[in-house]
């Protein structure tokens, strides 16, 4: 065990932490200090305790030269430039070097996706035994990092892990902040090292001189500062040049000349180490501060054109002097300060052009290109060689590292001009890193400049697809439609060309409401993609005409093709394009065929796949999800959805759409009155879809605060208003609408509504559609036995608020007709249908309907009321299902699978059991579980 002089107090703290990471409940380390203070060391006997204690440790550092490289800081952690790189990485490995040729999504899309799998590795790590990731220097790090960084730190609390963070005070940017701010939030211990006390850094020089400091070595010691960094440095200069004696058991200066031959700075004291050693080594020496990082032998012999013999023999003298160490096969730096000596010591028109030349070289030894990049963009200029090597490698390099892609390939274009024929392979690639990155409107220009310049007929069909890409990932569906369909009429595209612009033009068309071009080309690109087995325009044809089919209320056929949309990628949903959104046509038309259990199994498997393999239809997913919930009468992982859902990138304009979910289960729940819905309809992306949305919500929120005209008012405007979504979906509000009719005493509204419910239900002859069709009839004919028939149809398909609906309205009925306890009995079970749900309006409404009929209840407890504040009595349903899991030994990846829920939506609900329960770990879930009896845990 490394001996580490003055730091006792904070390895005290540091062997707190880990007690309490063995005990189940994880934490977050923050170390700060300046330079040289010993933050890296502090991490090497954080690494060793954490071995010693059965950890299993991830270290890793971010450098400088990487800043941009996505992912680069935590690779380093999880060793995925190792061959023997654990398997529980290699889903990430795959997400960032994928095979050539394969399709990838934009970076937003991706980097949600390997943050996703690196969470799933640790978690899966943490299953097995605690770990500990130690990260040095993420003043460095890059911005995927730091995301990864900020979701470690939420993940601490839940799992056995330990997060170690080390960093200098600047730099300090943005990304860096929020980071800071993140970790500090969640109760994170930070540890600022200072400068040693005088009596540790005495007992320092002592460990390195061999004796303790006498007088006369006193005030060298003082000026070191406390650093240990240069106290080490010092004590190096005064054992090079044999500057001490023992004297009488002291360490003393030899003479009194010494004191002036030691360094005045911590560079000269660097550079005084280098007197001993040959220009060849220097030269070695410096080569290697350039390259920045960790690396080979055979990476520096490539830069420095030496022999490996002759260079191996410098590299130890390198090593012997302190410059360097050797650890797993490769070489770095002794000391970030060391290497960054060297650097500033080179002028900079120096540095630039050995950046460049190292880039060179390192890429004619066929090192990945994202290795290869930073020096060449460092070097800010190119060359023959790499601009032909740049050429080569784009396909892995906008993969890798779609940023310096996009630098480098910009200026390689400019660079070579118009009239070469690269110039042409350079801007297609350039226009490719542009969409990559997700600069999208870039990307249009870049498309339309190279359509212009383009000297390679072979390209001009896949540069019109990288504008309509542009377009689309822009939210601009009627430009990509507009190019599409130019580009199907002016150019000469191969027949794959073809079905793609045509599934595109179909998928995008259906966004924008219009069906007919929508199917018609749907069906050319299923033949096309058909005949040509293309599987991107068999997909995106198959869900297209899904979508028509559902807009026509064909749900049955609907879900068929948006089955045969998954099968045309082999039945590997992997493989989908997830932006064509299969699943959400599959879970919407089992939504409407009443199937809700399948529709949120098939609506959580396309969410996972969205987060695993990237997708901005991940709002859509949540969306949609949320109402399935809402209608299984699951209403707090309802809320789960909305809230995951406006957390993501709004380009599909949802946000409004979630929102009016939240409001309407605020409603019924008697929570604090939401935001008024908007009276104008929804315009933005694809709201207009989902304005009926918009509709129900302002109608309950009127009704609710007593404006009945103003509710039955926005139903039959949303009744009236033209489109396929309202004639589709606004059965959903018949419901409340009939209630509120009835109420009005005008029948002549329910039976408005009356037909369309009828052919529904002969057309779907679902529970729901049946119920509502029987709510409807039971209600304009004052027939209890329809409105029982309804609550039987809403009961036996699940429809815990509609049987509440059904037999509170025929509590209404039976008492206007003079029964009493009929009437009171019916209420009854209207009561106990709402109570099970919280919803506290529609008790409340009930209760006050029925008292102006002269029909009272004993008042029952409401939401909350009856249910415990701690305890396991205290865990509502979704919370019992997930402890249980959690007292079996699941991690929160498994009980996801399990419950088809997110990681995310476990995260909350484990948190909130340790909450109720008062633990502070899993351990402890199971060990409170062991000593309930099993009535109190089902509470």
């Amino acid at each position: 065990m490394t001996n580490l002089v003055g730091r006792e107090t904070e390895l005290d703290a540091v062997r707190a932490e880990m007690a309490q990471v063995q005990a189940g409940r994880g934490r977050a380390v923050l170390v700060e200090g300046p330079p040289g203070i010993g933050k890296t060391s502090l991490l090497d006997v954080i690494a060793q305790l954490c071995e010693l204690a059965g950890f299993r440790v991830l270290r890793g550092a971010a450098e400088q030269l990487e800043h941009r490289l996505h992912f680069a800081a935590v690779g380093s952690c999880l060793g995925l430039d190792a061959e023997d790189r654990p398997a529980e990485v290699e889903p990430v490995a795959r997400l960032l070097r994928p095979v050539r040729g394969a399709e990838t999504p934009a970076v937003a899309e991706l980097n949600r996706m390997v943050t996703a799998a690196i969470l799933d590795a640790v978690q899966q790590w943490c299953a097995d035994t605690p770990v500990a990731l130690l990260i040095d220097d993420i003043q460095w790090s890059d911005s995927a990092t730091k995301t990864v960084l900020h979701r470690l730190g939420a993940l601490a609390a839940e799992l056995p892990l330990l997060l170690v963070c080390a960093r200098r005070p600047l730099p300090c940017d943005e990304d860096l902040t929020r980071l800071l701010a993140s970790l500090h939030s969640r109760d994170t211990k930070t540890i600022a090292l200072c400068e040693l006390d005088a009596d540790a850094a005495h007992r320092l020089v002592e460990q390195l001189v061999g004796g303790p400091p006498g007088a006369t070595l006193t005030p060298v010691i003082a000026s070191a500062g406390g650093n240990p960094f240069c106290l080490h440095e010092v004590a190096a200069a005064l054992d090079r040049d044999r500057m001490v004696t023992l004297s009488s058991g002291l360490a003393e200066l030899a003479d009194g000349e010494a004191w002036s031959r030691l360094p005045r700075s911590l560079n000269s004291a660097i550079f005084q180490r280098l007197d001993v050693v040959s220009d060849a080594t220097k030269d070695v020496l410096r080569m290697a501060a350039v390259l920045r990082g960790s690396f080979t032998g055979a990476e520096l012999a490539a830069v420095t054109e030496r022999p490996m013999l002759e260079l191996s023999g410098l590299v130890q003298d390198a090593v012997a002097i302190g410059m360097l160490r050797e650890s797993a096969g490769r070489l770095d730096f002794r000391h970030d300060l060391i290497r960054e000596a060297l650097l500033e010591d080179l002028p900079n028109g120096v540095r630039k052009a050995l950046h460049s030349h190292v880039g060179e070289r390192l890429a004619t030894a066929g090192l990945p290109p994202e290795r290869v990049a930073p020096h060449l963009t460092a070097g800010g200029s190119l060359n023959n060689v790499t601009i032909r090597w740049l050429q080569d490698c784009a396909d892995d390099l906008i993969t890798r590292a779609p940023e310096e892609a996009t630098d480098l390939l910009g200026a390689a274009a400019r660079q070579v001009g118009s009239a070469e024929p690269i110039g042409s392979s350079l801007r297609f690639q350039h226009t490719r890193a542009l969409l990559r990155s997700g600069r999208a409107e870039q990307a249009q220009k870049s498309a339309k400049h190279a359509l212009r310049a383009n000297r390679e007929p072979e390209l001009t069909g896949p540069l019109w697809w990288l504008l309509t890409q542009a377009h689309t990932r822009a939210g601009q569906l009627e430009a990509a439609v507009a190019n599409a369909q130019h580009a199907l009429a002016t150019v000469a595209l191969s027949p794959v060309e073809q079905g793609r612009f045509h599934g595109l033009i179909a998928h995008a068309s259906v966004l924008r409401g219009d069906v007919g071009t929508a199917e018609a080309h749907a069906l050319r690109a299923i033949h096309i993609g058909g005949t040509f087995q293309d599987a991107y325009a068999l997909a995106s044809g198959n869900v297209a005409l899904g979508s028509v089919r559902f807009i026509e209320t064909r749900f049955e056929e609907a879900w068929r093709l948006s089955r045969r949309s998954l099968a045309a990628w082999g039945g590997e949903e992997s493989k989908a394009d997830p932006t064509l959104g299969v699943r959400v046509i599959e879970g919407m038309a089992l939504q409407e065929l009443d199937r809700q259990a399948e529709a949120e199994e098939s609506l959580s498997a396309g969410l996972r796949s969205t987060e695993k393999h990237g997708s901005t239809h991940q709002s859509w997913y949540r969306l949609v999800r949320a109402q399935v919930r809402f209608a299984q009468g699951e209403w707090d992982n309802c809320l789960t959805d909305v809230r995951a859902g406006l957390s993501k990138t709004d380009r599909l304009g949802l946000a409004p759409a979630l929102r009016c979910v939240a409001a309407i289960v605020a409603v019924h729940r008697d929570d604090p009155a939401p935001a008024m819905p908007p009276k104008t309809p929804l315009q933005e992306g694809v709201s207009p879809y989902y304005d009926w949305l918009r509709s129900w919500a302002r109608v309950l929120v009127l009704e609710r605060g007593g404006d009945r005209d103003g509710a039955i008012e926005a139903c039959s405007a949303a009744f009236a208003r033209h489109g396929w979504a309202n004639r589709v979906m606004t059965h959903h509000l018949y419901p409340d609408f009939v209630r509120l009719a009835h109420d009005a005493a005008r029948p002549d509204l329910i039976q408005q509504i009356r037909g369309n419910a009828e052919r529904r239900a002969a057309t779907t002859p679902t529970p729901w559609a049946t119920g509502i069709r029987d709510l409807i009839h039971g209600t304009a004919e004052g027939s209890t036995e329809f409105l029982q028939a309804a609550a039987n149809a809403f009961r036996a398909g699940e429809h815990t608020l509609l049987h509440g609906y059904a037999m509170e309205q025929a509590a209404v009925l039976l008492a206007q007709r003079g029964d009493a306890a009929a009437a009171a009995d019916a209420l009854g079970q209207a009561i106990c249908a709402y109570r099970q749900l919280g919803a506290d309006w529609d008790v409340d409404r009930a209760d006050g309907r029925l008292r102006m009929l002269g029909i009272r209840r004993a008042r029952g407890k409401r939401r909350g009321a009856d249910r415990p504040m701690t305890g396991w009595s205290a865990l509502t349903p979704s919370e019992q299902r997930v402890a249980a899991l959690v007292v079996k030994g699941l991690g929160n990846a498994e009980i996801a699978k399990r419950l088809y829920i997110s990681p995310r939506t476990v995260q909350t609900h484990v948190s909130n059991i340790l909450h109720k329960l008062d633990v502070r770990s899993r351990v402890e879930i199971a060990v409170l579980a062991a000593t309930q009896n099993p009535g109190e845990q089902r509470g």
